[in-house]
């Protein structure tokens, strides 16, 4: 068992935004059982506000060039008009999430024009994504998000790498949830008791290690010995 934690702080003029992406894979030449669970409703015990953004992955590393999209979710704030001034605004901003390399330790918030054309923008990597790497997942993602959702003003796209959201709602430091896919493998765990013991004693050691990193980037990974899958 695997897992990778990682913690990201940003300060802003709403206050801070924490951001929280955890990875858990069991080692095992199976079937693949994935659980994203993101941007789900969370608060730290101390202010300020938190978005968190979970995502659980179980199964081997997919490792590999094109990834393809996980889930998106189209969203139900409205759609906009062919050539209006909110697709404008859209498309600047996804233009420059598609060009732009100057993302803070795998975090990118762009917004443009006025209200009630106004859009908001946010990119998100994985903690132990490369700067390169991480700009060519968002830039994928500013692509293919519009060609999932192509009229709605609101939009989230994932990848098992990065995600990218806009919206012409508030997104920066504003909590959000309901947003979730899972998969589920078929083989079975031989002592489920013994594999979440396991797995909670693992997630609270890198919740500590995490937590003590710098102000902005927050990155622990560790192993330990599980029970196989029959």
């Amino acid at each position: 068992m695997e897992t990778a934690l990682t913690f990201r702080s940003h300060c802003g003029g709403q206050g801070g935004a924490f951001y929280v992406n955890i990875i858990i894979r069991t080692r095992r030449a199976t079937p693949i059982l994935t659980l994203w669970n993101n941007l789900k409703s969370f608060q730290f015990e101390m202010p300020p506000r938190v978005l968190l953004f979970l995502l659980l992955i179980l199964g081997p590393s997919l490792l590999v060039a094109g990834d393809p999209i996980r889930h998106f979710r189209c969203g139900s704030t409205g759609n906009f008009t062919a050539n209006s001034t909110y697709e404008g605004n859209l498309r600047s901003i996804l233009g420059s999430f598609s060009s732009s390399n100057s993302s803070t330790n795998g975090f990118l918030y762009l917004s443009s024009g006025q209200s009630p054309d106004k859009v908001k923008g946010i990119g998100l990597c994985r903690g132990d994504q490369t700067p390169s790497d991480c700009q060519a997942c968002i830039a994928k993602a500013s692509v293919e998000i519009i060609q999932q959702c192509p009229a709605q003003k609101e939009a989230l796209v994932y990848y098992e790498f990065c995600s990218l959201r806009y919206s012409n709602q508030s997104i920066y430091g504003v909590l959000a949830g309901g947003y979730y896919y899972y998969y589920w493998n078929t083989k079975n765990a031989p002592s489920i008791n013994q594999y979440n013991q396991i797995l909670r004693d693992l997630m609270y050691k890198l919740k500590d290690q995490a937590a003590a990193g710098n102000s902005t980037l927050k990155f622990a990974t560790g192993s330990e010995a599980g029970p196989y899958f029959s």
